[in-house]
């Protein structure tokens, strides 16, 4: 699938879409910054927790918002 940035562009289902990829993307960007503090703070069980979260947000992303 091809990434479109404009907006404007795209149905209310690709909108929907993107929304929901978003709000995907912000949680993993979250549990990913707790971990790596987890992980500077010397709580690694803490930090395997939310590697978890993350491993487990990525893998419900569609093929076109992995990297």
């Amino acid at each position: 699938m091809e990434i479109n940035l404009n907006l404007d562009g795209l149905s209310p289902e690709e909108l929907r879409e993107v929304a929901s990829v978003l709000a995907n993307l912000r949680y993993y960007s979250l549990k990913k910054a707790e971990a790596m503090e987890a992980r500077l703070a010397g709580n690694i069980r803490l930090a395997i927790i939310n590697e978890g979260f993350c491993e487990d947000t990525y893998n419900k992303l569609p093929e076109w918002a992995k990297w």
